[in-house]
């Protein structure tokens, strides 16, 4: 029977890529997992079952990829998380993917290669494409604060769009008019769609919004006192909370 390193050298890669195909581990390019499997098929490679269930033995292991700890919504999402993984007798491990596309692409092969079957994952930065991909070869993988179609039943999100436009709209229902809206400085989707939300009710208002009303402020306590030199009568908040 040929061996693994067989394999590997049949389709031009390292035998750790053969081993992340068999053990779905981590995320594998297809032309790069088509490769090895062709190989597997043509040695008639199969991997021996013994080994391969202690090689997915992850400890009942669920994974969290946050945008920051330090930002009060990531660490209420932490807390809740952790709460559920205790209930259930679960480990879970975390890290940071900061909002940037490479950090969120590491820490997600980072948590597959711990032997993380289940991971919730905050990923801001990371194109639709790749993932897509990720999600395709991580079962357990459920996405938090975003929305693929392909994969709605693993989708945990907000519409912001209707909600910041419900909740000016609850505002000009009291007779406000001179709203202003404070937002995050944030390189994230929310910030663009809370605040279509807001132009979208004051558009069917009927009311100009100047450039001065919308305010952006830091993600940070400092953000928190924002300054209020101008006067305004009703104020929505959209920073993530």
């Amino acid at each position: 029977m040929a061996t693994m390193k067989e394999v590997a050298q049949r389709a031009g890669v390292s035998a750790a890529t053969v081993s992340r195909v068999i053990n779905n581990t981590a995320y594998v390019e297809p032309v790069t997992r088509e490769r090895v499997e062709k190989a597997m098929r043509e040695f008639n490679y199969h991997r021996n079952a013994a080994a391969l269930a202690l090689a997915k033995r992850s400890g009942n292991m669920l994974g969290l990829l946050t945008g920051n700890l330090a930002d009060p919504f990531f660490s209420r999402l932490a807390r809740g998380v952790e709460e559920v993984t205790r209930k259930e007798g679960a480990k879970l491990m975390v890290c940071s993917g900061g909002h940037q596309a490479e950090r969120e692409k590491a820490g997600l092969d980072f948590l597959i290669n711990q032997g993380c079957e289940a991971i919730v994952a905050h990923v801001t930065r990371m194109s639709d494409a790749d993932v897509l991909r990720y999600a395709a070869h991580t079962p357990g993988l459920v996405i938090i604060n975003r929305y693929f179609p392909a994969i709605a039943n693993r989708c945990v999100w907000l519409d912001n769009v209707s909600a910041a436009q419900a909740s000016t709209e609850y505002l000009l229902q009291q007779g406000h008019r001179r709203i202003a809206c404070v937002t995050a400085d944030l390189p994230i989707d929310d910030r663009k769609q809370r605040l279509q939300g807001y132009r979208n009710a004051m558009a069917q208002a009927g009311i100009d919004v100047p450039g001065e009303w919308v305010i952006s402020v830091s993600f940070d306590e400092e953000g928190e006192n924002w300054p209020q030199s101008r006067y305004f009568p009703a104020v929505i908040t959209l920073r993530p909370q």
